[in-house]
């Protein structure tokens, strides 16, 4: 216990004797315990916590497939879509989704957003946890 006391007073000293060294060290740390817990936490949030819905597991995403062209994970066109949900005999809802990007305008720069564009449905899977997926 004595030296661990010793070195602390020593470390002290060499922290006061060099106080830029000392602000660079403290700032470096600072950053790195930061940007960890920001990592850390947006992990945990995305990966470990489980999907805000009743059964998630039941969850699924439906794609369509163009076997002429290559594409095994295409989004549906709508009339497809509308195909689907009027065939379904297998899940207890559909909903659909598409990537839609606009454009934001106002006092400053125009600025490129994204958002999504949803079906009817969307909302109500959301809050029952009961749809299949499929992007339009």
């Amino acid at each position: 216990m004595h030296t661990l006391w010793q070195d602390l007073r020593y470390a002290w000293r060499m922290l006061l004797k060099k106080p830029a060294f000392s602000a660079v060290a403290v700032f470096t740390l600072a950053l790195g315990i930061g940007a960890n817990s920001a990592i850390f936490s947006v992990a945990n949030a995305v990966l470990w916590e489980r999907l805000p819905y009743k059964d998630p597991e039941r969850l699924v995403i439906v794609w369509e497939t163009i076997p002429r062209t290559g594409l095994t994970e295409n989004t549906p066109a709508p009339i497809n879509y509308t195909g689907w949900r009027e065939q379904n005999e297998i899940f207890e809802n559909l909903a659909a989704w598409q990537i839609q990007l606009a454009n934001l305008t106002g006092a400053g720069e125009p600025e490129q957003i994204a958002g999504q564009r949803v079906s009817t449905d969307f909302f109500r899977c959301w809050e029952w946890s009961r749809c299949t997926g499929a992007g339009f």
